[in-house]
C-alpha cells in the first residue's frame, strides 16, 4: 500500500501545507498512544500493589488465589503494552514516511 493517495501536481498549491498539518495530527496521536501506555501501566500498578498489600494480610489459601490473580493480571498487563507497542511503531514508520515528504526529518534523525 502506498502513504501518498494523491500526487502534488493533483492536489495542488496547498500540498505542502496539508502534508504539514497530517504530520502533526499523526505525531498528535502517537503521543496520545504514549499517554494511554502509561496510564495503563499506572493502572496495573495500583492493582499490583493492592493485590500484595492483601496478600500481606492474608494467611491462608487466600494468598494461593490472590497471586493466581495477579499472575493472571500481569499476563493481561503484557498484552496490552505490546499492542501498545505495535501500534507505535506502525505509527512512527508512518511518521517517518510522511517525513520524507517535509524539510526536516526529525522523528527519521532520532
Amino acid at each position: 500500500m502506498k502513504l501518498n493517495s494523491v500526487s502534488k501536481e493533483k492536489y495542488g498549491a496547498g500540498y505542502s501545507t496539508a502534508i504539514l498539518e497530517q504530520w502533526k495530527t499523526y505525531t498528535e496521536t502517537a503521543n496520545k498512544i504514549t499517554e494511554n501506555r502509561n496510564s495503563a501501566n499506572n493502572f496495573f500498578i495500583a492493582i499490583n500493589v493492592a493485590l500484595a498489600a492483601a496478600i500481606s494480610f492474608s494467611q491462608d489459601y487466600k494468598n494461593t488465589i490472590l497471586s493466581v490473580i495477579g499472575i493472571i493480571i500481569c499476563i493481561v498487563w503484557l498484552c496490552i503494552i505490546q499492542n501498545y507497542k505495535k501500534l507505535n511503531t506502525v505509527k512512527f514508520q508512518i511518521i517517518n514516511e510522511i517525513e520524507n515528504s517535509l524539510p526536516l526529518s526529525p522523528f527519521n534523525y532520532e
